[in-house]
């Protein structure tokens, strides 16, 4: 019995392309006789353990674009209203797209992180389909359908392809949903370190008594006085992974061949980043103390806030003060914090997952 599953991961940002592959490689082990489709608009390097597994490919395709971003920090609603539209009027062709797709690799069932066109495509087919998410695309249109009723309009379209989602694994510290099926709680989803941190801090030549800071944007532009400041904090050194091109004299660029985001986050003392469910789980997962910027009106920060309250707590550093590089206090105050939380989710994710998909019947063309 071989199944062949399609497994649909968001293009926003990075975290639900590095979440999902975890699962996915999970999958893949565990299963060798079945295959696996990444389809993802998200970069390739996010998919190099996936990809060194003979089961799994990877199909460089966008289903969808979540919210456009000026900057990873700031959310443009006007352009994003605009690609609705779009998206409102094409949709139906690339519903099409995905049909003619699942048809020809005779796909068993659909996995999503969590786009939601795929869902109606696979219903036409009548595909069974999985989800995985810390917040559904209908919850957040419906947020903000007051700048524009576009986004009212895409939320219900949303919320139409979500219902054709047979099982949704919610990740903890989601905004509660009902458009789903069949709903079922998980422990926090976190992809596991690379190289060791001694290793790798030997192998960047870092000053074994600097404080290792890593930026965790992948797209920063700051001034020359912003960065003038940041290049005199003593005693410290920045990891700066591709594709940030930011340039500082106590910064590493590193790039993505040269060690995975998580080997760094490893071996990062502290992390610098805006507040991310992806890399928020990371933190957690390696113990990590975060610094948290700012990113405006985004519905989602309130759950993250209780999230990082529960786990390793944050230090905020507003928007103004980042942007000037006045970075040295909030460093000087960033502490690890004692905690006690579950973070065995890939497993119990990848074991639901199989088990749900195992009861489909194969060769269904």
């Amino acid at each position: 019995m071989i199944h062949k599953i399609a497994c649909y991961l968001s293009s926003h940002g990075f975290g639900h392309a590095v979440r999902s592959e975890t699962v996915i490689v999970t999958m893949a082990l565990e299963k060798p006789d079945w295959q696996f489709f990444i389809i993802s608009g998200s970069p390739e390097f996010l998919f190099k353990r996936a990809l060194q597994l003979p089961n799994v490919q990877l199909r460089s395709q966008a289903t969808d674009f979540g919210l456009i971003q000026t900057n990873p920090r700031v959310i443009n609603l006007t352009q994003t209203a605009t690609e609705l539209e779009k998206l409102l009027s094409a949709y139906p062709a690339l519903v099409e797209r995905e049909e003619s797709f699942l048809r020809r690799e005779s796909i068993s069932a659909l996995f999503c992180d969590i786009p939601f066109l795929p869902f109606l495509a696979g219903h036409n087919l009548s595909l069974p389909s999985a989800g995985m998410g810390n917040f559904t695309w209908d919850w957040i249109y419906h947020y903000y359908q007051q700048h524009n009723p576009v986004f009212e309009a895409a939320a219900r379209l949303a919320c139409r392809c979500y219902r054709h989602c047979g099982l949704y694994l919610s990740l903890p510290f989601s905004p509660g949903t009902t458009v789903f099926e069949q709903v079922k709680q998980i422990p926090l989803v976190c992809r596991q370190p690379g190289l060791p941190a001694a290793s790798l801090k030997e192998e960047l030549n870092i000053d074994l008594e600097h404080r290792v800071v890593l930026i965790g944007l992948s797209e920063l532009t700051l001034t020359d006085k912003a960065i003038s400041k940041i290049e005199k904090i003593p005693g410290t050194t920045f990891l700066l992974p591709s594709p940030l091109k930011l340039q500082l004299k106590n910064g590493l660029n590193i790039p993505a061949k040269q060690a995975s985001f998580h080997s760094l986050l490893e071996l990062a003392d502290i992390i610098l980043t805006k507040p991310g469910y992806g890399i928020i789980s990371s933190a957690i997962a390696s113990c990590k103390p975060l610094i948290t910027t700012e990113r405006g009106d985004f519905p989602e920060v309130r759950y993250l806030d209780r999230l990082l309250e529960r786990t390793v707590g944050q230090t905020k550093l507003s928007m103004k003060r980042f942007d000037r590089g006045d970075w040295k206090k909030a460093l000087k105050q960033a502490t690890h914090k004692q905690f006690d939380f579950a973070i065995n989710g890939t497993e119990i994710a990848a074991e639901q997952l199989i088990r749900y998909f195992t009861l489909l019947p194969p060769d269904r063309y």
